[in-house]
């Protein structure tokens, strides 16, 4: 959202298992990518980007599935990143994505991202999955604990949170979220900075359709930020356990598979949790506030996405208590 209009979800959060590819490309990537031996490739309908750039599903010759995203330069080189990051958590055995190939560009300056195609569905409630959600996080956490990359080259996702807040100074929230920030910051501090997701909801988290475990999508929230293991856990207890209906039962099963599989101590408070979880829906809102564009509905189902969102979180901290004083 760094345009001075609002632009949709390019692709309205749906999953690569969701999305209808409809649109025959077979020609058109048989003449990008020859040495693949292209069988069939289609086009995800309502893509929302413009000429090759989109997502795509093809399949080889030899039988081989890929899901293909094309990005335009301006995006490639978070999209490369995070696929870099991806892959590396693939190899230590986290459930993330790999890199298929190496980046390719295409003819009009974009570029070309391969991965494989995995069989899976949304996340459909079930104790398995929340389950299985909590381990494969805990996991991925403990693998980034030990990612390889300088600290010295990242910035603190506090500061991109401020720095963003700087942008819209006369919005009527702003008093209420420096006040969430200052809270927040000592308890960042405590725990120490350290790698994350940043950007978990159920777009961003596929089940296999055989074992219901998880994988985890899009890294570019997580490139060049040192971040907190809370935010990935406060966006978890948001999109799947307490909203749009608070699930007390839901959220202790979560958090009680997490915290088992932590290597590290993490002590959980429903209190920082709250103000953790305000913190992103705060974010979220000065980012849409800094691309106004309120003619345009789908800007104002954004906004009142996170309003209520920040209602609810206000809500939850009894909730959250109850479950954790149950674990």
């Amino acid at each position: 959202m760094s345009s001075s209009t609002f632009v949709p979800p390019a692709h309205g959060n749906l999953l690569p298992g969701e999305m209808r590819f409809a649109e025959d490309a077979t020609t058109l990537w048989r003449a990008l990518l020859p040495e693949l031996g292209i069988e069939h490739a289609h086009r995800a309908e309502h893509h929302g980007q413009s000429g090759l750039c989109g997502y795509y599903k093809i399949q080889t010759t030899a039988g081989a599935l890929l899901f293909a995203k094309v990005k335009p330069p301006w995006r490639a080189e978070r999209e490369a990143l995070g696929a870099e990051v991806s892959t590396w958590l693939f190899q230590q055995g986290a459930s993330t994505l790999p890199l298929q190939y190496p980046p390719q560009q295409g003819p009009s300056g974009e570029w070309i991202f391969l991965y494989p195609w995995l069989e899976s569905r949304f996340f459909d409630e079930s104790q398995t999955q929340v389950q299985n959600l909590g381990r494969a996080l805990a996991f991925l956490h403990n693998q980034l604990a030990r990612f390889p990359v300088d600290a010295g080259e990242s910035k603190s996702l506090l500061d991109s949170w401020k720095a963003q807040l700087q942008r819209v100074p006369v919005a009527a929230f702003v008093r209420e979220y420096k006040s969430s920030l200052s809270l927040v910051e000592p308890v960042f501090s405590s725990l120490g900075s350290c790698w994350a997701h940043n950007d978990l909801h159920r777009a961003n988290v596929l089940f296999n359709t055989y074992n219901h475990w998880p994988t985890f999508l899009d890294f570019e929230d997580l490139v060049g930020v040192r971040s907190s293991v809370l935010v990935d856990v406060a966006a978890v207890i948001e999109r799947f356990c307490f909203w749009p209906e608070v699930d007390v039962p839901k959220a202790r099963l979560f958090l009680a598979h997490y915290l088992a599989g932590q290597e590290s101590a993490v002590a959980l408070s429903a209190a920082e949790l709250v103000q953790v979880g305000l913190c992103r829906c705060f974010h979220s809102l000065t980012i849409l506030q800094a691309v106004r564009d309120p003619e345009n509905p789908v800007w104002g189902l954004e906004v009142a996405k996170f309003e209520n969102l920040i209602a609810c979180w206000q809500r939850w901290e009894g909730p959250l208590r109850r479950a954790l004083a149950e674990i």
